[in-house]
């Protein structure tokens, strides 16, 4: 048989075999061949992988903004605590050293200091204005003037003095709702502290007015 009648014979298979790879090439093992191949690495993350990062982001952040904002809470509470008690003392010392016995009328006397002396009686956080602004408070002091009260050693004139005072730290930002309650609990219910907090709150729209139980 003649070899173009043999190459007739031959499949379509066969033939498209033989004439796109050779017989050399055709029998080379295919790990010889598979190195020539380019393969592609795997770099940088996954869209699961994101989303799982993400997750546990968001999981740590419920966890701790809530204690974050009540560690906060807490600091500017107590900061207006202390902010009392230094004027309370402030004005104990004006009140020994300089007026009298009488109390200064407001924080800008208090932070006045004596002709012979360059210490005011307060410090100038507070005494730089009459009404201040203090991690989230507003604190405010005030002494009704007596008439019979003396000058004061600081300039204050005769009769502005108190025999009295009242300091008070208003929280600036409430954040309520309508969802919130305000409770004002008074044993005797006649204490004057509750029933102008309760007073306070109900101009504001957050409680309603003082009622006794």
């Amino acid at each position: 048989m003649s070899a173009s009648k043999v190459w007739q014979d031959k499949s379509l298979i066969t033939k498209r075999f033989v004439m796109s790879l050779g017989t050399a090439q055709a029998l080379r093992p295919f790990a010889a061949r598979a190195q020539h191949l380019p393969i592609r690495k795997a770099q940088g993350f996954a869209l699961i992988d994101l989303i799982f990062v993400c997750g546990i982001i968001g999981l740590l952040a419920s966890i701790a903004v809530p204690r974050l904002m009540l560690a906060k809470q807490s600091a500017s509470s107590a900061s207006a605590v202390a902010s009392m008690r230094v004027i309370a003392s402030a004005q104990l010392t004006y009140a020994l050293t300089c007026g009298s016995g009488f109390y200064s009328p407001n924080l800008t006397t208090l932070g006045t200091p004596p002709p012979a002396s360059k210490e005011p009686f307060i410090n100038v956080g507070l005494g730089s204005s009459d009404t201040v602004i203090k991690s989230g408070y507003t604190i405010t002091m005030s002494a009704a003037a007596y008439p019979g009260a003396p000058s004061s050693c600081n300039g204050l004139g005769v009769g502005a003095a108190g025999q009295g005072f009242a300091a008070s730290a208003d929280l600036i930002e409430l954040n309520v709702s309508k969802n919130d309650v305000v409770c004002g609990i008074a044993t005797s219910g006649r204490t004057p502290y509750v029933i102008g907090a309760m007073k306070l709150a109900a101009t504001r729209r957050i409680a309603r007015p003082p009622q006794p139980m």
